[in-house]
């Protein structure tokens, strides 16, 4: 084996060809290889044929698609950086970074501000659930935009200096943000009083038209008015509108995009709208400044001479008067209430008129003449077919004969009001009129809605009191204190009856308790005399029937003999122990 391993001599290196004298850095020499040359057969010619061919096809088609594509591109543009946003960045940043790069600053800076109101209040009102919610202003692309077209021609505008042309454009994005659903007030309420920062700039006195300032004033002071119900600031915009619209014959329709009178007209027959809401706002807490609102609103009215409005005024101060039970002036305004309904031929307004009057007469103890004046409202509201007030009447009617003992009058228009009552589709008219109708029957006393209520399942004690307390509270039309005084009588009757009754249940529970802990104890220390009070299924059996009164004696007299079996039971054992 060692002989047949071959031993690698010197001389084997040095007759080798290899000139040693040449050694230099190989990396200057190129390196020299001679090419190899395989031998080919037939069936390798044919594959490297075959290659070629499918290489050619290969980019023969690669040549047709190219072509294609050049002929689809044809016309086509690429996409430009503000496409390339759209796809992906959400709408409102690529909506911003795009005003920002076509220079319109301004509209970019209040945008963004804009957004950034909305996202401080829906964190805000995440705290608060109780706010009404309205939605988020950069995720509707439809405000956005409509914000980024009217602000940027109000910047161009401005840019140009046109300033009532700016002033134009943010007063028409206003009044397009006003007539959308009050959750976009907000936006409208910014954007107006931008508007009337333009209006009160003192730069630009001279430079804006009247016309212009005074339409942005009342449109401003209607939208006080509306959406906002802030009267006080609506007040001195409207005033200062008419003050500058005070005999010129302006007109709001090409802005307002509706027909409208006379932009004066318009401005006074607002002012009375702001007086008439300060007066019902007034009229709890200080009925002189009522009044005096009531007075200034019929004032306006006359002075454009717009009856329906004077009208409107004579009827709320009516009621006024008869809130405050100031009877002397009712009747003069009253009749010349009636009297410009019937110059108008307002039918609605007369029916309302009879129903004052009505009021009137009761609160003077005159009810002989509170009837005529029911029946004049019955006859008037049925000739010209008027539901809601023809029910009204009969129900009237029926208060009325329910306090004189004149039970099947009473019946008759209970029945017709309720009828009318049902085809309106009015619930709260419905339960009146269902009570009254209840109070003829004799069905009002306390005793029996306890037994009618107590036959029923599953009664809820607090729905329960309440109704009690409302049946008992209830102010009728015409009060008559001798009729409803036995029912009071009933009611603290009943009330005594139904806490005897809780005290009553509460001892007997308390007894039924005190007997299963004894009886526990006793079979805990006694194993053969075991007999558990199992309360969880006696007790437990008769709660869903305590509604009924045969369940609630019922239930009494288990826990009655549950507890004599038990102190029996424990008798036993005390003396078994001895």
């Amino acid at each position: 084996m060692k002989g047949s391993q071959r031993k690698t001599l010197f001389s084997d290196y040095s007759n080798s060809k290899t000139d040693f004298s040449d050694w230099s850095d190989p990396k200057d020499k190129p390196l020299r290889r001679k090419p190899l040359q395989f031998e080919t057969t037939k069936d390798d010619t044919r594959k490297s044929q075959n290659l070629i061919q499918n290489v050619s096809v290969i980019s023969e088609t690669t040549t047709e698609i190219d072509e294609l594509r050049k002929k689809l591109r044809e016309g086509q543009p690429l996409l430009s950086l503000k496409e390339i946003r759209t796809f992906k960045l959400p709408f409102h940043e690529s909506l911003l970074l795009n005003l920002k790069d076509d220079g319109f600053l301004s509209t970019y800076a209040f945008i963004n501000d804009l957004i950034v109101l909305d996202e401080a209040w829906h964190e805000e009102r995440s705290k608060n659930p109780v706010i009404k919610n309205r939605p988020f202003l950069k995720f509707k692309p439809f405000a956005l935009n409509a914000l980024s077209d009217g602000l940027s021609k109000a910047e161009l505008a401005k840019k140009d200096e046109n300033d009532n042309e700016e002033l134009r454009h943010m007063l028409g994005l206003a009044l397009y943000f006003s007539k959308l659903e009050d959750s976009w007030h907000w936006i409208a309420e910014e954007l107006y009083e931008q508007c009337i920062d333009i209006c009160n700039n003192k730069a630009l006195v001279g430079k804006l038209e009247e016309k212009l300032v005074a339409i942005t004033k009342y449109l401003y002071a209607k939208f006080l008015l509306e959406a906002l119900h802030n009267f006080n600031y609506a007040k001195t915009n409207v005033e200062e509108s008419m003050a500058l619209s005070l005999g010129k014959f302006w007109n709001a329709s090409e802005m307002v995009g509706e027909s409208c009178d006379i932009l004066y007209f318009e401005s006074c027959l607002l002012l009375h709208k702001i007086y008439l809401q300060m007066a019902n706002e007034e009229r709890s807490f200080d009925i002189e400044n009522a009044i005096n609102f009531c007075r200034n609103a019929c004032y306006w009215a006359k002075q454009i001479n717009c009856k329906s409005a004077e009208a409107n005024a004579l009827l709320n101060l009516v009621i006024i008067y008869l809130a405050a039970k100031m009877l002397d002036p009712v009747m003069g305004h009253l009749e010349n209430y009636m009297k410009l309904c019937d110059e108008q031929k307002d039918i609605k307004g007369r029916c309302e008129g009879y129903i004052l009057l009505a009021s009137y007469h009761k609160l003077k103890d005159q009810d002989g003449k509170a009837v005529a004046a029911i029946h004049n409202l019955l006859n008037l509201a049925e000739e010209n077919k008027i539901e809601k007030m023809t029910a009204l009447a009969h129900r009237k009617l029926a208060t009325v004969f329910l306090m004189q003992g004149k039970v099947e009058e009473m019946q008759q228009h209970a029945i017709k009001a309720y009828n009318y009552y049902v085809k309106l589709n009015s619930k709260h008219e419905m339960e009146e009129t269902r009570c009254l109708t209840g109070l003829a029957q004799a069905q009002e006393i306390m005793s029996q809605y306890l037994y009618i209520l107590m036959e029923a399942e599953n009664v809820d004690v607090v729905e329960f009191n309440i109704l009690m307390w409302w049946k008992c509270l209830r102010i009728p039309f015409f009060t008559n204190t001798k009729l409803f005084q036995p029912e009071a009588e009933i009611n603290l009757e009943l009330k005594d009856r139904m806490e005897a009754m809780k005290r009553e249940e509460m001892s007997i529970t308390n007894k039924a308790r005190q007997a299963e802990m004894v009886s526990t104890l006793s079979s805990v220390n006694m194993n053969r005399f075991t007999m558990r009070f199992e309360r969880s299924s006696s007790v437990s059996s008769a709660f869903p029937r305590m509604s009924s009164v045969t369940g609630v004696i019922a239930f009494q007299k288990q826990l009655k003999d549950a507890a004599t079996l038990n102190s029996r039971e424990h008798s036993k054992r005390s003396t078994s122990l001895f």
